[in-house]
């Protein structure tokens, strides 16, 4: 996870979409898990304040940065759906 304090809150955000897809593309059965069940817990609670702090950082509004990192993590997701099914 990016150090906000260490980088520009661009840096960290592709940073942190990079490490999101690299975490999918290790555990590909996650990218379906995530359309299918309700998953919560210490490190998705850690990820969820990073990616708001990320565009927190960079000025956006709680409620625009919100929707930053959901449309972030969509695209991430998205990104990872051709790998995560040809992986069976």
């Amino acid at each position: 996870m990016p150090d906000l304090d260490a980088a520009d809150w661009r840096t960290a955000a592709a940073a942190h979409a990079v490490g999101v897809h690299a975490m999918l593309a290790r555990h590909p059965w996650l990218v379906q898990a995530f359309g299918s069940h309700l998953m919560h817990g210490p490190a998705q609670a850690r990820n969820n304040d990073l990616s708001l702090a990320i565009y927190e950082t960079a000025g956006f509004a709680a409620a625009d940065a919100d929707r930053a990192a959901a449309a972030v993590f969509a695209f991430v997701l998205g990104n990872a759906l051709g790998p995560a099914a040809q992986s069976r």
